[in-house]
């Protein structure tokens, strides 16, 4: 995740070359997207009680702004501008067609959803494999294959396991 800090900073300063991050920026955004990062790297797989307990240890000891408010820090990123940003609002607000509510690739757009697919496209953009493992339970496939879907560049080959599978 650390190197999604570095391609953003990066990406930034390509699209803004006549005013790219200041040092301070720079040391402002990256400090933020470490806290993330340790975040994330601890509890990407925890439940959000666990999360919210590590959130507020890191507020507790670190000496970074953190988000103001009651809502825990798993709620927030950084962006680029220096800021802490809310996830609420990535999510977007869709609208599906009666005809499509019971569709297998309709995927509605949750907190969660936008969370892990951003998650995803920072492992993605490493170009290294992806191995998912969880209980069976839909979400896992389906979160992959919605978010692999709107990148251009990438050719999806699905091997799914399961308990059920025979040799």
């Amino acid at each position: 995740m650390l190197n999604e800090c570095v391609r953003r900073i990066i990406n930034y300063n390509n699209t803004h070359s006549d005013f790219p991050m200041s040092a301070d920026g720079i040391e402002s955004y990256s400090n933020k997207f470490v806290v993330y990062s340790l975040l994330w790297a601890f509890t990407g797989d925890a439940k959000l009680s666990v999360r919210n307990e590590l959130g507020e240890f890191l507020r507790s000891c670190s000496t970074i702004q953190m988000p103001g408010g009651n809502a825990p820090l798993i709620d927030y990123e950084p962006s680029i501008d220096g800021d802490w940003s809310p996830w609420t609002n990535k999510v977007p607000q869709i609208e599906v067609e009666t005809h499509k509510v019971g569709a297998p690739d309709v995927v509605v757009p949750t907190l969660d959803t936008v969370r892990h697919e951003n998650i995803l496209y920072s492992w993605l953009a490493e170009h290294k494999p992806i191995y998912c493992v969880d209980p069976p339970v839909p979400g896992k496939t389906m979160t992959l294959f919605s978010a692999l879907r709107i990148l251009p560049d990438m050719e999806v080959a699905g091997l799914n396991f399961s308990c059920a599978t025979t040799p």
